[in-house]
């Protein structure tokens, strides 16, 4: 990575975002009724663990695993997520976090092979071909 210009850290905050991905995946939850969840008491390390890795609180981490807040007309409306959101809610951290975080690389790999390559003005497309994925 350091020959693209990759920090060492900035690898070491890849490696943790990484990480913090990975021990979401361990993450479990318990139902407490039809329509709200909590995170399993077994999953403690993993919610310990992924949030220390993404420098955020655990109450945060827990908060955003098992809640949607809402704003509908000016009052904030907090609602609780049963099992089958929780894990879709989940998964979806995850995806996003993992795809930002490649769309990131990417554009770390291309930036030193388009200094070279893209001396020209700007085209559409000049991007193209720099890094097939």
């Amino acid at each position: 990575m350091s020959a693209v210009g990759i920090t060492s850290q900035q690898q070491q905050s890849i490696f943790s975002v990484l990480s913090a991905i990975l021990w979401l995946g361990n993450i479990c939850f318990q139902p407490l009724s039809e329509d709200a969840v909590s995170v399993a008491p077994a999953s403690g390390e993993a919610v310990q663990r992924a949030a220390a890795l993404f420098r955020c609180p655990e109450a945060a981490l827990y908060a955003a695993l098992t809640q949607r807040k809402l704003v509908a007309g000016g009052e904030r409306i907090t609602r609780h997520l049963n099992l089958d959101a929780a894990l879709d809610n989940r998964d979806a951290l995850a995806k996003a976090l993992y795809a930002e975080l490649f769309s990131w690389l990417v554009d770390q790999v291309h930036s030193p092979v388009l200094s070279c390559v893209c001396t020209c003005a700007p085209q559409p497309g000049c991007r193209e071909g720099c890094m097939d994925v």
